[in-house]
């Protein structure tokens, strides 16, 4: 869901950028259609289509679509979309898919025993990072983490977006795309940029999926600790103790995504807790948005 959002901000907001550098094509004129939901009811959010006019006039419908992993059952869906969009709006159709993670099966053409269907394929990875860092398409940068190279140019990138002089909301964004996309190759790298620029990125919609996406991430450590513990040990306690381990990791998480320093000294706090009740009580509240003191109320409950 958060690369949906982040793909959603970059096109409607880079559209001409991403059509340039990344498919080398210089247009006169290039549109998002409106109507998808009505004219292609099964479109999903990760999913374009824009209409291009080129320099001599000559019109284009190109189908865009962003995806994490390589599934070659779901370029069914791209070949769908080529035929609807063929069909209603009797122009030439090219689809695209930009894929983000490494995968050596991606080819370039779909082929079972009845269908033949051609796509252009970008591979995020073997796009050169260095070359978009060096540019001013600032409205990209998101990508960089995933980009050939384009680790050793992250933190550079993002202390770049940081000094530009876009307004306050496009930066806070962009910032925000770029620390949810370096969470694809490196969950410390994705940490380290949001502890560095949480001042604005909490301004940012996306800044949200963070939040949910750390208490999401102790409930799997505790499960998988659970598990760990209670294989080793074979007792109920290590499956126990497993679970408070993990869940209380993803709250810390949440808190500090959350309120920053202001919840320095309840995360402190949370080392003591070893009671699931109160943990899945403090869970619960930041789900509900309740404020700081709330949580810090239940915490006094563990004294």
């Amino acid at each position: 869901m958060q690369y949906d959002i982040t793909s959603k901000f970059i096109v409607e907001k880079g559209k001409d950028v991403l059509l340039r550098h990344f498919l080398k094509r210089h247009a006169q004129s290039i549109e998002l259609i409106a109507s998808l939901p009505q004219e292609l009811p099964s479109l999903k959010k990760s999913d374009y289509i824009v209409k291009i006019r080129d320099q001599d006039g000559r019109e284009e419908i190109q189908i865009w679509e962003f995806k994490t992993v390589w599934k070659t059952q779901e370029i069914l869906n791209l070949m769908e979309y080529t035929i609807r969009a063929k069909r209603n709006y009797r122009l030439p159709v090219t689809p695209i898919l930009f894929l983000f993670l490494r995968n050596e099966s991606a080819q370039r053409i779909y082929e079972d025993d009845r269908f033949r269907f051609h796509f252009e394929l970008i591979k995020m990875w073997e796009e050169n990072g260095e070359e978009l860092f060096e540019s001013e398409h600032y409205v990209l940068y998101p990508f960089i983490p995933i980009m050939a190279n384009g680790e050793k140019f992250t933190l550079a990138a993002e202390e770049k977006l940081y000094n530009s002089n876009l307004e306050r909301e496009a930066k806070s964004e962009l910032l925000t795309a770029l620390t949810i996309f370096a969470g694809l190759r490196d969950k410390d790298l994705c940490l380290a940029l949001l502890e560095r620029r949480r001042d604005i990125m909490m301004e940012s919609y996306a800044y949200q999926l963070l939040k949910e996406e750390g208490i999401q991430e102790g409930w799997q450590k505790g499960r998988q600790e659970g598990r760990q513990e209670g294989r080793q040990e074979g007792r109920h306690e290590g499956r126990h103790e497993g679970q408070i381990l993990g869940l209380r990791a993803g709250i810390q998480l949440a808190l500090d995504c959350t309120y920053g320093e202001k919840a320095r000294s309840v995360v402190q706090l949370m080392n003591d807790v070893e009671s699931l009740k109160i943990l899945q009580a403090v869970e619960k509240a930041l789900r509900d948005k309740y404020e700081l003191g709330v949580i810090e109320e239940i915490l006094k409950k563990n004294e």
